[in-house]
This record gives C-alpha cells, sequence and structure tokens, in this order.
C-alpha cells in the first residue's frame, strides 16, 4: 500500500484543532488519520511553525536537527 504524505498546512490544521479543545477522535476521522498517527504529528511537530515544518523536510533534517543543541565538548 502506498503511504500517503500530508501537507505541512493539514498537519497544523490537525494540532490546531486539537488545542482549541475538539476531540482527537472527531479531529482524526475529519483528516482522514489513525489516532496514532496524529498522535505522532503532536510529538514530532508540536511548537513548530509551517514555515520551519516544510524547510525542514525539504533539506532532509529530522526534528532531532531542528532544535540541534550545542555540544559543551566543541
Amino acid at each position: 500500500m502506498k503511504r500517503r504524505r500530508f501537507i505541512e498546512e493539514r498537519i497544523a490544521y490537525a494540532l490546531r484543532q486539537a488545542d482549541t479543545g475538539k476531540k482527537v477522535v472527531d479531529i482524526c476521522c475529519e483528516v482522514g488519520v489513525s489516532q496514532n498517527t496524529f498522535y505522532t504529528w503532536r510529538r514530532k511537530y508540536e511548537g513548530v511553525e509551517i514555515k520551519t515544518m516544510r524547510a525542514c523536510r525539504l533539506a532532509g533534517f529530522s526534528r532531532s536537527a531542528w532544535y540541534k543543541q550545542p555540544n559543551p565538548n566543541e
């Protein structure tokens, strides 16, 4: 089965809906994803702007690269 890709705006919309107090079950039905996918998005993208999500995806960075902490040994 081909993996479905969601654009950043759709992911951000789903996360904003949850912030307003809408039930996760209702959001998942509306967007067409499982609750597991929604919670993965929340863990991965919470607190990140759409511009940053898109730029990092296009550059091939993971979430850990977005918040790279300085190395104290350098």
